[in-house]
C-alpha cells in the first residue's frame, strides 16, 4: 500500500505538468480538472484506509488492545504463580476473577478486533485494488494527455490551416457576393439589352414605315417638282402652245416672228441637260431669246403666249376664257406696232365676251368701240361709260 501510494503521489506532480503543458485549452483544463478531483478523492479515501489499517496491524503486533484487561489478566497469572493453591485463596481468586469479570468483555472485544483483522485486510485490498484501478484510469489519462499534448503540437498548424480554410472561405464568399453583384448587372443589362431590342425595333419599324414614307414623298416630290408632272403637262402642251401663240404673234407681225419654248437646254459643268423654259423667238434677223428684243417687241411677244396660255388652261380645265383685260403695254409700242396690237386684240375678240384694255394713251382710247372714263376730281373718282 505504501509504494502504491508513493507511485500515486507522484501522479499530481505529472498532472500539474500536463495542466500546465495544456493550460491555454479549455477543454483539456475540464478534463484534468475532473481527473485532479477524482484523483483526490480516490488518494484521500486510500490514506484513510491505509493509516487506519497501518494503526490496527501495529495495535496487533504490539499487543495494543484491550490494555486493562491484559493488565489485569498479567496480574492475575502473577497473582497465581505468587502463591500457593488453597481454598481460601481459590475463594479468594474466584473473588478476583468475579472483579475481574469485566476483563472478558474487554478480551471478547479483543478476539472480535482480531476477528476483524481480515475485514480490515480485505479493505486495505479492496482499497489497494481501487488505487490500482485508479492509476490505470490515470495511465489511461496520461496516455490521452500524451495524445492531447501530440495533438497540441500540431495545433498551430491545424490553426494555420483553419486560418487559411476561413481565408480561403471569405475570398469565395467574396468572389460569390461579386459573382452574385455581376450576375445581377449581367442581368440588368440583358434586360436594358432587351428594351434597347424592343426599342430598336419599333424605331426600326418607324424608319422602314418613314423610309417607305419618304419615298413616296420624293417620288411624289420629283412628280411634282420641275421635272415631274408639271414638265410632263408642259411637255404635252407645248406644241399647242407654242400654235396658238404663233398664230396670234403672226398676225401681229404680218408672219415676221415665231415663238419656239424650250424645256431643257445643256448645262455647262457637267454636260447633262438641265430642265427649263426658255423662250426663243425667230425673225428675220434670226433666233434669239425674248431678252434680246426691244420693250414693243418682247410685249407683242408676251400677249401672244399670254393670251394662247390662257385659252389652252380654260381648254384644259374644260371651261372658256370669256374675258381678257389687256392693262398698259401701249406704251413701248410704236405707231405700228400699237395698230398691229389692236387688230391682234381685235383678231381675238370672237373668242372672249369682253375685252378690256387699259391704257393712258389718248389715241387709242377711241380705238374701240366702248369707252369707260375713270376722272378723278376733288370729291372722288367719276366713271364715265361712252359708245361710238
Amino acid at each position: 500500500v505504501s509504494a502504491e501510494l508513493g507511485r500515486l503521489a507522484s501522479v499530481p506532480d505529472e498532472l500539474d505538468a500536463l495542466v500546465r503543458a495544456e493550460a491555454d485549452e479549455g477543454a483539456l483544463a475540464e478534463t484534468v480538472a475532473e481527473l485532479e478531483v477524482k484523483w483526490k478523492v480516490e488518494v484521500e479515501e486510500a490514506q484513510r484506509l491505509a493509516a487506519e489499517a497501518e494503526t490496527l496491524q501495529a495495535r496487533l503486533d504490539a499487543g495494543d488492545f484491550a490494555r486493562e484487561a491484559r493488565e489485569r489478566l498479567a496480574d492475575i497469572d502473577r497473582v497465581i504463580s505468587e502463591v500457593s493453591y488453597d481454598s481460601s485463596k481459590h475463594v479468594a481468586v474466584r473473588q478476583q476473577i468475579e472483579r475481574l469479570a469485566p476483563v472478558e468483555q474487554e478480551v471478547a472485544q479483543l478476539v472480535r478486533a482480531e476477528a476483524d483483522e481480515p475485514g480490515l485486510v480485505e479493505s486495505i485490498a479492496e482499497v489497494t485494488a481501487r488505487a490500482e484501478r485508479n492509476a490505470g484510469w490515470l495511465r489511461e489519462d496520461a496516455k490521452r494527455l500524451a495524445t492531447m499534448e501530440e495533438q497540441l503540437v500540431s495545433l498551430p498548424e491545424l490553426e494555420r490551416q483553419a486560418r487559411e480554410a476561413e481565408r480561403e472561405r471569405d475570398e469565395h464568399t467574396l468572389r460569390l457576393s461579386r459573382a452574385r453583384e455581376d450576375r445581377a448587372a449581367c442581368l440588368q443589362r440583358l434586360r436594358d439589352l432587351d428594351a434597347r431590342r424592343r426599342e430598336r425595333a419599333e424605331l426600326q419599324s418607324q424608319l422602314d414605315t418613314q423610309t417607305t414614307e419618304a419615298g413616296l414623298h420624293r417620288d411624289l416630290e420629283k412628280a411634282l417638282g420641275k421635272n415631274g408632272i408639271q414638265t410632263a403637262i408642259i411637255e404635252a402642251v407645248l406644241p399647242e402652245l407654242e400654235s396658238e401663240a404663233n398664230r396670234i404673234l403672226s398676225d401681229m407681225t404680218n408672219g415676221l416672228m415665231t415663238v419656239r419654248i424650250d424645256t431643257e437646254r445643256a448645262a455647262t459643268a457637267d454636260g447633262h441637260s438641265i430642265s427649263t423654259l426658255d423662250i426663243k423667238v425667230a425673225d428675220e434677223l434670226g433666233t434669239r431669246t425674248i431678252e434680246m428684243y426691244s420693250g414693243g417687241e418682247s410685249f407683242r411677244i408676251n400677249f401672244a403666249i399670254r393670251v394662247a396660255l390662257s385659252k389652252l388652261l380654260a381648254k384644259r380645265a374644260g371651261a372658256q376664257v370669256r374675258t381678257l383685260v389687256v392693262d398698259e403695254g401701249f406704251g413701248s409700242q410704236d405707231n405700228v406696232g400699237r395698230q398691229r396690237l389692236i387688230e391682234a386684240i381685235n383678231s381675238v375678240a370672237s373668242d372672249f365676251d369682253k375685252i378690256i384694255v387699259v391704257t393712258h394713251i389718248d389715241e387709242l382710247k377711241d380705238a374701240f368701240p366702248t369707252r369707260i372714263d375713270i376722272v378723278k376730281g376733288d370729291d372722288g373718282s367719276k366713271i364715265t361709260v361712252s359708245h361710238e
